[in-house]
């Protein structure tokens, strides 16, 4: 086939496919509504690409988290927490999807290991989080399920 017939972002040798995560993922709806403007700016661009259907594609697999779960005593997806150290200093974040941690300020991945650990307590659990540099606890100081 001539390269008349192929469209110029496709099939480039210089520019292969990356791998997608296949894996199905939460998201928040703003994280979605991000995602899919991107995906539509991307796809007004004149030299779309790889990144358009690498997106396209991860879109796909991402399955949307509304609304608060029943027990709001407890954390889950899409909860803003605020934590205590062991030094005494507090932090606050929302628990969010791994594609959409770059939006949210603040945000921090389900998979993270300090989102992990907080899955399921409630306010007044110490709550041990194994990290890298070693295990650390924290203390769960609040939990608010709220709008972003």
């Amino acid at each position: 086939m001539s390269r008349a017939f192929v469209r110029e972002d496709d099939a480039r040798p210089d520019e292969p496919e990356l791998p997608v995560d296949e894996r199905e993922a939460p998201v928040t709806p703003l994280g979605h509504a991000r995602l899919t403007e991107r995906l539509a700016e991307l796809a007004r661009q004149p030299t779309e690409g790889r990144a358009t259907r690498q997106l396209a594609r991860r879109l796909e697999r991402l399955r949307i988290v509304a609304g608060p779960p029943p027990d709001r005593e407890r954390v889950a997806f899409g909860a803003r927490v605020t934590v205590e150290g062991e030094g005494g200093g507090r932090s606050t974040f929302r628990i969010v999807g791994p594609d959409e941690t770059a939006w949210h300020e603040g945000g921090v991945s389900v998979a993270a290991p300090l989102a992990r650990a907080l899955l399921g307590a409630r306010v007044g659990d110490i709550v041990r989080v194994e990290r890298p540099r070693g295990a650390h606890e924290v203390v769960l100081c609040a939990v608010v399920y709220a709008d972003p």
